[in-house]
C-alpha cells in the first residue's frame, strides 16, 4: 500500500483525503505494474515514441516493440518533466530508450 501511495503522490494524483467510495483496503489490491489493455506501439519506420525538445510526456504502461529506430527517444529542454514507467519494451533495431542531453529530473524506471 505504501508503494502505491508514494507512486500516486509522485504523479500528483493523490489528494489530501480519499473519496468515500474508495476504501483504504482496496488500495492493497492495486498493483501499479498491472495496467490492463496497454497501448501497442509497434513496427514504425522511425521511433516508436519521439518526444521533441521543449516537450515532455508521461509514458506509462505501454507495449513498445519492433521499431526501426529507438522505441522511445527523449532529451533536451523540458525532458526533466518526462516520466517513463512500467513499459514493456523489446526488439528494436536500435535503442530501447534513447536519451540525448536529458535533464537531471528525467524519470525512467521499471521498464
Amino acid at each position: 500500500m505504501q508503494a502505491v501511495k508514494i507512486y500516486l503522490e509522485q504523479e500528483n494524483l493523490l489528494f489530501a483525503s480519499l473519496e468515500e467510495d474508495i476504501k483504504k483496503e482496496e488500495l492493497l489490491f492495486i498493483n501499479v505494474k498491472s495496467f490492463p489493455n496497454p497501448n501497442v506501439i509497434s513496427s514504425n519506420f522511425s521511433q516508436g515514441i519521439l518526444i521533441v525538445e521543449g516537450s515532455s510526456a508521461k509514458i506509462i504502461s505501454n507495449q513498445i516493440d519492433s521499431n526501426i529506430k529507438a522505441n522511445i527517444a527523449v532529451g533536451g529542454k523540458d525532458s526533466g518533466k518526462t516520466r517513463i514507467k512500467y513499459n514493456y519494451i523489446e526488439n528494436s533495431k536500435s535503442e530501447g530508450i534513447f536519451v540525448l542531453e536529458g535533464e537531471e529530473r528525467l524519470v525512467i524506471e521499471d521498464n
